[in-house]
């Protein structure tokens, strides 16, 4: 991002030419661009230069952008932007969650540790090219205990999403271990002992444009796995998306609307309910905010950490975006070309990185500059 962002401003000095800049990601805006224009809704509410837009927002909504955007230089407990759903109406969907924490031990043991897991992938041979092979993960190791979020960042084509995918059982693992609640899943051979555990891991999805079935209503995308696997019976299910709904601030009015009907955070905010379907003990994030733009981000990880807190999920959380990963994350592990070059706390991470290429990474994020 770094070396696009240069190129473009070279470009610019060099060239002469003029750039129109359409982001979410204010610490670009501050970097590179003269000129602001704010929209909302398909109206212009506010412009301006650069720094008197960022730094001293007039409306309202300016405001309230601003006071969104999560920061790389402290953690913050919660966003001040949030809209969660009616009280009254989560009291159902709690007391489905939480019947299943109640039944649950506490341990020290981790939840879930990966040992020496590799990938490798091959490409497919020709008659003119020969088989060749490319080891996306490395023995990679790590932890995560109950109630804990865990990130993982790196540039593109570091191997994180791939083992989050290794771990829900979406990739064959090349070797090395992952052990869930005391199981060796990568090696089960009894496939209903895999499933069972599998079920009880979710996923929230980088794209919710992408994620949901178009032909199926809200309700029937949150609740069709589980009727798949007749975890709940047929007559329960539209109450139990309601119910879901709820929780995750949505009405229950959309529970019949197909999700061209939704917005992207809207339709994030589905693919929870359908991931807290499963009353699942483990989430894993594959870079879930970043089609969205940083009001309705600040929401949505503030929603995250609502339901974190109540029901003790832990999460694995992969993203580009360090300011989250800084906002969300209680451990993290750096990676690159599918190695784990360091792993350690939020604040050790952020405040005192040891590798090189920790502190290029952090160098290289673009950041408003409030001073």
């Amino acid at each position: 991002q770094k070396s696009v962002l240069h190129t473009l401003t070279t470009l610019c000095q060099q060239e002469n030419i003029a750039i129109i800049l359409i982001t979410h990601d204010m610490g670009v805006v501050s970097e590179i661009c003269n000129y602001v224009y704010v929209l909302r809704n398909g109206k212009q509410v506010e412009e301006g230069p650069t720094r008197k837009v960022l730094l001293k927002p007039q409306t309202k909504y300016s405001k309230e952008l601003m006071a969104s955007v999560p920061s790389i230089d402290r953690r913050l407990d919660r966003f001040q932007v949030t809209k969660i759903g009616e009280k009254k109406n989560k009291s159902a969907a709690l007391s489905y969650l939480y019947a299943k924490r109640l039944e649950q031990k506490t341990s020290d043991s981790p939840l879930l540790q990966v040992k020496n897991l590799s990938k490798t992938f091959f490409t497919s041979r020709t008659l003119f090219k020969p088989r060749k092979e490319f080891q996306a993960v490395k023995d990679v190791s790590f932890e995560v205990f109950q109630g804990e979020t865990v990130g993982i960042i790196g540039e593109s084509g570091s191997g994180k999403s791939t083992i989050g995918r290794m771990i829900l059982g979406l990739h064959n693992i090349s070797s090395g271990q992952i052990i869930y609640k005391g199981n060796d899943i990568s090696s089960a051979k009894d496939k209903s002992v895999r499933s069972e555990d599998h079920l009880s891991m979710q996923c929230i999805f980088q794209d919710p444009y992408s994620s949901l079935n178009p032909r199926m209503t809200a309700g029937e995308n949150i609740t069709y796995a589980l009727r798949v696997h007749k975890m709940v019976e047929k007559n329960k299910t539209e109450k139990l998306a309601a119910d879901l709904m709820a929780l995750v601030g949505l009405e229950q009015s959309g529970l019949n609307k197909l999700p061209h009907a939704f917005s992207g955070g809207q339709r994030q905010r589905i693919g929870i309910a359908r991931a807290l379907a499963f009353r699942p003990d483990f989430i894993f994030c594959d870079e879930p905010t970043s089609s969205l733009d940083v009001s309705v981000q600040a929401s949505f990880l503030n929603l995250l950490k609502d339901l974190q807190q109540n029901f003790s999920l832990t999460l694995l959380f992969v993203s580009h975006d360090l300011a989250v990963i800084r906002q969300m994350c209680d451990r993290v592990i750096v990676m690159k070309d599918g190695v784990v070059l360091e792993q350690n706390t939020n604040e050790n991470i952020f405040e005192n990185p040891q590798h090189i290429y920790t502190k290029s990474l952090l160098d290289a994020m673009p950041r408003i500059d409030f001073n």
